[in-house]
């Protein structure tokens, strides 16, 4: 028979306690619109002659219940612990892994993965001495970011970029990649799909990855069954990521120059005075396509050296300034790291907008770039009124010119780059490369689209 489980009223006589061992489970019958979660910790007391097994359990976002079961044996108390996971891993509860928790005892909230995160530093708030320029593009992305991660996850993360049961590890965020990609393979396989075909799968998903739902969503609702789908949980796994890897910078509205140290950039302001400036604005105008209906109306354009990309190989050759466009939201991710190769999402699996593959896609017309960076393909729209698009150094060595689709998975054989050409099936050309170190950011160019009139 097990401990007997009492109502947590405090820490009376357990203050200085300490937490041994936790575990945090989580399920979902997308069915029956089951969604919960149940927290198990073990705690000792400071002179080791007491022990108790504290639980935290309820649905996803709403009230919890704590108890807790107490005993004088160490070894009671582990039995405990271990009979009362075992009994909820049988019921289909998944594990999950934490680098912090925010379900269970304030103790256990503190604790941190150090090899995950960086403990907080807590400094006193001082003016910022960036330029008020700079101040205002660093204000603005993470703005931008923290909005579209309201919009994709309605709620379900905190102001930490937290998942609802706190930030989730790395080897965590790569399980729901790996899941996703199976549905995808199975998509891809049935593009027809009904709800019943994909459960499994969305149950094990979101009992690895927690996601809140309304008490009465349907299984319709909650079932992961097309590439967009798929596509905005990937994008939901990156934000986490990003958040994890940024130590919660990402949403610290209050500090502008930590916000602007996370981007691992050195960011300056070129003059517009100089000769430089002078030939991109000439590049984003002369380069305006028709079909497009845009006029750009440059704003500003800063300088960008990035400290973690890999080292620009330029020993390919025939390198070209190119452009490249992506939402404002996504200029945290892509400034702290750099332009990286899209994740995949299962095999024959074309991604939208990536017509010749997993590559890293450039153009050498302006409004290209900008439908890009304004979201004319769907997703959250800016904010601002302003976007940004970069400007990248790009080494496309021997070019594989192609006038139709082909979804390339590198670099044709004896080629370095691939180039859709404007024509038969495409009105623009694009310009694609699958090494990350073939391209480099050198400049953001802050504009706003302005209607054309004909």
């Amino acid at each position: 028979m097990g401990l007997k489980a009492v109502k947590y009223t405090g820490d009376a006589g357990f203050e200085n306690y300490e937490v041994i061992e936790k575990k945090t489970l989580n399920f979902l019958d997308a069915m029956n619109n089951s969604n919960k979660f149940y927290t198990i910790e073990l705690h000792q007391s400071e002179d080791k002659s007491n022990y108790r097994v504290f639980t935290d359990y309820g649905r996803l976002g709403g009230t919890s219940t704590k108890q807790v079961r107490e005993t004088d044996s160490l070894s009671m108390a582990q039995r405990e612990f271990e009979s009362i996971a075992k009994s909820k891993v049988k019921k289909g509860y998944a594990e999950i892994e934490l680098a912090q928790s925010s379900t269970g005892s304030q103790k256990a909230k503190e604790l941190i993965d150090a090899t995950e995160i960086k403990p907080k530093k807590t400094a006193r708030k001082k003016k910022s001495e960036l330029d008020p320029q700079i101040q205002q593009f660093v204000k603005q992305i993470f703005d931008e970011a923290g909005r579209k991660l309201s919009h994709l996850v309605k709620g379900d993360m905190n102001s930490d970029g937290a998942s609802p049961l706190g930030k989730l590890s790395s080897k965590q965020i790569d399980k729901g990649r790996s899941i996703l990609t199976e549905i995808a393979d199975l998509v891809n396989l049935r593009p027809n799909l009904t709800t019943q075909d994909v459960l499994t799968y969305t149950n094990e998903y979101y009992r690895n990855i927690p996601k809140v739902f309304g008490s009465k969503i349907s299984p319709e609702q909650i079932a992961i069954k097309s590439i967009q789908r798929i596509s905005d949980e990937m994008e939901i796994l990156k934000f986490y990521e990003d958040a994890l890897r940024m130590g919660g910078v990402l949403y610290d509205v209050e500090n502008i120059d930590k916000q602007y140290k996370s981007l691992n950039s050195e960011i300056g302001i070129l003059d517009p005075m100089s000769d430089k400036y002078r030939e991109l604005v000439h590049y984003v105008n002369s380069t305006e396509s028709r079909h497009h209906g845009v006029n750009l109306q440059v704003k500003r354009i800063f300088t960008v050296r990035q400290k973690n990309a890999p080292a620009f190989d330029d020993s390919y050759g025939n390198v070209k300034e190119l452009f490249h466009g992506s939402r404002s939201a996504n200029l945290p991710g892509i400034l702290s790291t750099n332009l990286r190769l899209p994740k995949s999402l299962g095999s024959g699996v074309v991604i939208t907008g990536a017509m010749f593959g997993p590559g890293i896609y450039f153009a050498s017309q302006s409004t290209k770039s900008s439908q890009y960076s304004c979201s004319r393909f769907g997703g959250t729209a800016n904010k601002y009124p302003s976007a940004f698009m970069f400007v990248a150094g790009v080494a496309l060595g021997k070019v594989k010119e192609v006038e139709n689709a082909h979804y390339f998975h590198e670099a044709p054989a004896g080629y370095d780059s691939v180039r859709g050409v404007q024509g038969r099936s495409l009105l623009h050309d694009e310009y694609i490369v699958y090494r990350e170190n073939q391209q480099e950011l050198r400049y953001i160019i802050e504009f706003e689209p302005k209607s054309k009139r004909y």
